[in-house]
């Protein structure tokens, strides 16, 4: 398995750990402010946590709860 192949996989994964985390917050039983909230906070830690893997600057935010 080469390099391109290895980032495609993360890729992949990270697409789906994303899409399974907002599903499971659109299913809480929080009102629509706080889960879009939720959505907003936890999306801003996981940008910058990639981009701080990838070189692209420091993780920013604090990590939601």
């Amino acid at each position: 398995m080469d390099k391109d192949d290895l980032a495609t996989l993360g890729i992949g994964f990270g697409i789906g750990a994303l899409t399974g985390a907002i599903i499971a917050l659109l299913y809480a039983p929080k009102s629509g402010p706080e889960t879009r909230q939720l959505i907003k906070d936890k999306a801003a830690y996981t940008v910058g946590t990639v981009r701080g893997k990838f070189g692209h600057g420091d993780p920013s935010g604090v990590k939601p709860e």
